[in-house]
């Protein structure tokens, strides 16, 4: 009898321990403001018909996000203000940009398309557009961004629209939110999650994201929950409306390389830190106005988000 005492008593401390170890992740929209540093960088190289078609691209921006107190209704209300922008192009056919928003006479490019983006940067830089958050933590509307197309060009316009369409935000804001588990975690726990990366020009990649929660990390005089994250079964798409001359009929790219990171900070709820890199190259085939068009692709994104 003491012996079946003693080992009930000690398989309930097991679990009792194991419980204790487990620790809810759970997303919240903390009032107050904080500022995040992001960068974006694009390397992708097309061949069609033994031909290379390289782009480049890097961009820097930092914005600083305000947060509200709960309406009566559970409403919040985020506002988004862009305080300085920097970015460079190389693009096929040596066409070559660069912006800076601490420069406003780099607001300039002989090609339309491009001239719309610089100018559609410059427009942001200093203004605000406000998330509207409902009871449920969904993004229901985006506001201001009828200020921002005010003064823009047919181009600008273009660009600024695919920025701020709010079905891309709201699938933006879901998936953030849904990176977290669905429960409480311990090390070594596991999940996968289907998410989308908008890469430019209405281009998008399609990967099936699997993280791994590793425990705590101290960082700058904090303790942040930390998760990995790698890729694979990527499709490469194009969205309606993309300026791009061609559509996607087919495609088959791999996964080459993928890493990347997310910190955590759960006491306020929310992501601190997300640096992830991705190469995949594979076969494509493009349809140009209904002709097939088959086509090898490469490309490689780095992209980091972290609060300052």
């Amino acid at each position: 009898m003491k012996r079946a005492i003693s080992t009930s008593l000690a398989l309930a401390v097991c679990l009792a321990t194991a419980a204790l170890a487990q620790v809810p992740l759970v997303p919240r929209n903390p009032e107050g403001t904080a500022t995040f540093l992001t960068t974006y960088s694009l390397d992708q190289t097309l061949n069609i018909l033994g031909m290379d078609m390289r782009t480049q691209a890097e961009i820097s921006s930092t914005n600083t996000f305000t947060t509200g107190k709960p309406a009566a209704d559970g409403t919040v209300r985020i506002q988004e203000r862009t305080d300085s922008v920097m970015a460079s192009f190389s693009l096929p056919g040596g066409l070559v940009a660069m912006y800076d928003s601490a420069k406003p006479e780099t607001v300039k490019s002989d090609n339309p398309t491009l001239q719309g983006v610089l100018e559609s940067f410059h427009l942001t830089v200093g203004k605000s557009v406000t998330r509207v958050i409902d009871g449920a933590n969904r993004l229901v509307a985006l506001e201001g961004t009828e200020q921002l197309l005010e003064k823009a060009s047919p181009e600008a316009q273009a660009a600024l629209r695919r920025e701020y369409s709010l079905e891309m935000r709201k699938r933006t804001w879901e998936q953030n939110r849904k990176r977290l588990p669905d429960g409480p975690v311990k090390v070594g726990d596991k999940w996968k999650r289907s998410e989308v990366l908008s890469i430019g020009g209405g281009q998008l990649l399609t990967y099936t994201a699997h993280y791994d929660y590793q425990g705590t990390v101290e960082k700058n005089g904090k303790t942040y929950d930390k998760l990995g994250i790698i890729h694979d079964s990527v499709v490469y798409s194009i969205e309606e409306g993309s300026p791009l001359p061609f559509k996607v009929a087919a495609s088959d790219l791999k996964p080459e390389a993928t890493s990347g990171t997310l910190l955590f900070d759960r006491e306020r709820g929310e992501i601190v830190e997300n640096t992830q890199s991705s190469t995949v190259a594979g076969d494509i085939m493009l349809d140009a106005g209904g002709m097939m068009v088959p086509a090898q692709l490469k490309l490689s994104v780095r992209m980091s988000s972290k609060k300052k």
